[in-house]
């Protein structure tokens, strides 16, 4: 990082937006009495260091793609300067400002490219905290278990039975959100498409089962059992059970993004109505399973 002195002052044109995200200000202004052109500032709220989990998106997103409004050109290092602001409203701030190597605070870049760099500062933030409720959450798995999980599951996505195949990737789903304390031992995860994955989010896994249709929640059940069935308790690390034990039994039939996946699918809505919830307990699980499978191979 390079450090200069501070500025004693430096005007900047009508505000236009912004807002501080993740310890980082994240400002545009109009660089014309036309309001045709818009700068773009990025400086940090306290402290003179870019944190270490957000270097990379302000190299790629920032320094990656604006230019130096004085010198037009692109810098790939991070520079700051201490500045001391005087805003067009008269109002005045004194931060660390990310500025080209020429030492100027302001960079061109396409409005798009700017909510872009929003964006990333927002999902590095989110990245870092649940990798900290991880980590105080506790628990590990291997690739050797994930390899294990997409066998049981027939290498395909648990909720939509969508073929992990080509564009199709699977992803790790938590039982028991990571929000909600969700451990990272490999009986707290299911292998999920993309898609599933991201509409889903944080809805309790019983919840979200119930806007799944009736063949899907019987394929939830299969797999589910088919886990618990081959489960050795004495071989299994102490406290590896909390999680999954906790995802059975949590449901929230008002938790905000379920509810507004009813009020906007009339199919979520018709099978949230045909379907029972899962079982709360691994045995009854078992039972139900055990059932769902004789009554259809009765002739």
């Amino acid at each position: 990082m390079k450090h200069e002195e501070p500025l004693l002052s430096w005007s900047v044109g009508d505000w236009a937006y912004g807002g501080c995200i993740e310890g980082i200000w994240v400002e545009a202004f109009y660089l014309d009495e036309h309001r045709d052109a818009l700068g773009h500032m990025y400086s940090l709220d306290s402290g003179s260091e870019v944190p270490q989990h957000l270097r990379g998106v302000l190299k790629r997103h920032v320094l990656g793609k604006a230019s130096c409004v004085k010198c037009a050109s692109l810098n790939g290092e991070l520079h700051l300067r201490q500045i001391r602001v005087r805003y067009s409203s008269s109002r005045r701030e004194q931060r660390h400002f990310i500025v080209c190597s020429c030492g100027y605070p302001v960079w061109r870049m396409s409005e798009d490219d700017s909510f872009a760099v929003s964006r990333a500062l927002q999902l590095a933030g989110a990245a870092l905290r649940r990798k900290k409720s991880l980590i105080r959450a506790g628990g590990k798995h291997s690739p050797g278990e994930i390899q294990l999980i997409l066998a049981s599951q027939e290498n395909r996505c648990i909720y939509c039975n969508a073929l992990f195949v080509g564009p199709v990737r699977p992803t790790k789903d938590h039982l028991l959100p990571v929000s909600y304390g969700g451990s990272d031992w490999a009986l707290n995860i299911v292998m999920a498409c993309r898609r599933c994955n991201s509409r889903r989010g944080e809805i309790p896994f019983r919840t979200y089962c119930r806007l799944l249709s009736p063949t899907q929640n019987r394929r939830v059940l299969k797999c589910l059992a088919k886990r618990i069935e081959s489960m050795e308790p004495d071989q299994l690390p102490e406290g590896v059970f909390a999680s999954f034990i906790v995802a059975l039994e949590l449901h929230d039939s008002r938790h905000g993004r379920y509810r507004d996946i009813l009020r906007i699918s009339p199919v979520s809505r018709r099978y949230a109505s045909l379907n029972r919830l899962l079982p709360r307990y691994p045995h009854l699980l078992l039972r139900r399973w055990m059932l769902d499978s004789s009554k259809r191979s009765r002739p």
